[in-house]
Order: C-alpha cells, then sequence, then structure tokens
C-alpha cells in the first residue's frame, strides 16, 4: 500500500504570504483596537511599553500570516471541489449557491478547512462538495462525510493508521487497507506518545464510526468501559484512508503541473 504522507511531519516551508483580503477584525478597526490594547497596557506597566508595541507589530504579522493560509485553504477546496465535479470555478459555485441546504453544507466545509491545520482537509472538503455538485444523489452521503472529516486532524489520523496495514491497492492504485486486531486505549496511547490524552481522540474517532468497540456490528456511540478495553478499525476506516491519499495524491499533481 502507497504510504500515506506522514502524519507526523510537518508540512512544508510555508511560501511567501501574499498581503490577504480584508478580513474581519482587520483594516483601521482592527488596527485601531490594537492600538487601544497596547496603550493600555502601556499604561499599567510602563517600562513594558516598548516590548508590547514591539509585540503588536508581531500580532499584524501573524494576523497576515493566518489570512494568507486561511486564503490558500480557500484555493485548495475550490480547486478540489472543481476537479471532482468537472465544473469551472464559477459555475461550481453557482450550483452550490442555487440551493439553501447546498450553501449552508459549503458555509460548514470551508468553515472546517479554514480553521484546520491540514492542508489535506480542505481538498477533502473540496471533494465532498465537488460530488454533490456533479450528482445531488450524493447530497446526504457527502454531507456525512463533511461532518466526519470535519472533526479530523492529524492526531486522529495517526491512531486511525494503527489500525490498518499494507493491503496492497484498488485496481485504481488506491491503497487498500488490511485491518489488524483490535489495540486497547492504553496501547494506542503508548504507540502515538500521547498517554491518556488520547481518549478524546478515541471518542472523535467512535463518534465518527471510524472505530467501533470489539463486538460492535455498527457504529458505537460510547466509550471504552475500561482504559485497557481495546477498540478496533470500524467500516469507515478504509474509506476515510482512501479520501486522504487521493487528496493528497491531488496536491503532489498539483505540485507537478
Amino acid at each position: 500500500m502507497p504510504k500515506l504522507r506522514d502524519m507526523t511531519q510537518h508540512d512544508e516551508e510555508d511560501p511567501p504570504i501574499e498581503e490577504p483580503t480584508a478580513q474581519v477584525g482587520a483594516g483601521p478597526w482592527g488596527d485601531a483596537a490594537l492600538a487601544a490594547g497596547a496603550s493600555l497596557l502601556g499604561g499599567l506597566v510602563p517600562p513594558a511599553a516598548p516590548f508590547i508595541a514591539g509585540g503588536v507589530v508581531l500580532l499584524r504579522d501573524l494576523g497576515k500570516r493566518v489570512s494568507g493560509h486561511v486564503a490558500k485553504r480557500d484555493e485548495l477546496l475550490l480547486d478540489s471541489g472543481s476537479r471532482a465535479s468537472g465544473l469551472n470555478p464559477a459555475i461550481l459555485i453557482e450550483r452550490l449557491l442555487a440551493d439553501e441546504e447546498l450553501t449552508m453544507l459549503a458555509a460548514a466545509a470551508i468553515d472546517a478547512s479554514r480553521r484546520s491545520r491540514m492542508p489535506e482537509k480542505a481538498r477533502m472538503l473540496g471533494r465532498c462538495l465537488g460530488a454533490i455538485a456533479d450528482d445531488n444523489a450524493r447530497l446526504d452521503e457527502e454531507a456525512l462525510w463533511v461532518d466526519i472529516i470535519a472533526r479530523i486532524e492529524r492526531p486522529h489520523l495517526k491512531v486511525a493508521m494503527l489500525f490498518v496495514g499494507d493491503g496492497g491497492k484498488f485496481g485504481t492504485g488506491q491503497p487498500l487497507p488490511l485491518i489488524l486486531p483490535p489495540k486497547s486505549p492504553e496501547a494506542i496511547g503508548e504507540a502515538t506518545g500521547l498517554g491518556a490524552l488520547v481518549m478524546p481522540l478515541i471518542q472523535d474517532l467512535l463518534l465518527a464510526g471510524i472505530l467501533i468497540k470489539p463486538g460492535a456490528e455498527g457504529m458505537t456511540y460510547g466509550m471504552p468501559d475500561a482504559y485497557k478495553e481495546g477498540v478496533k478499525a470500524g467500516a469507515l476506516v478504509g474509506e476515510l484512508l482512501s479520501r486522504l491519499w487521493e487528496a493528497q495524491q491531488e496536491d503532489m499533481n498539483g505540485q507537478e503541473a
């Protein structure tokens, strides 16, 4: 199975960030708020005033960088949605705006994409929207995947990937996951280095149906009864990792183009 991009690696060095478009809280009003805050703090602690002023400048730079990343997430989402639907971006947006349910789903996907630390997540969500725009009959299916993907970040994927091995490829070249035996939360915590902090991740994956408790035939909404009670891969783990793999391949192809 082609290895999915290592979830422990940091993203490549960020490209130069272009001047962002206006964002809520930016502009003259945002500058005024920052200046007022710096003035207040400076009055409370006069010796720290030069450092506070310098911090305000750095906060503005941070805001510009965040805005740049947000813009990049929007580009990735729209690009993947366009590819998945076969529509040019303008037509895709018009189609999503033509129906209230689609518009609200697109808003949820965009919000999740912008908040995520994973660039691949923008592409995964964009592909969901594109699939719906291409075939409205997939609305319920892809809407559920938007909800699932919205709660997934790199730590969740690190946990999910502990339950699959190399099972070869599909005919299309996609990885075929080999489902591994159940693992206890304790073992998962040791494998990820998170210890007991892995429990919220397991809970999220249980709620999403990516993991289930041993003996469960379908989705489960409960947590393990004890810290050492095992959990296993659910029926959706393969689909999740396939969607991630597709997003990563699309990103790699886009970089090579």
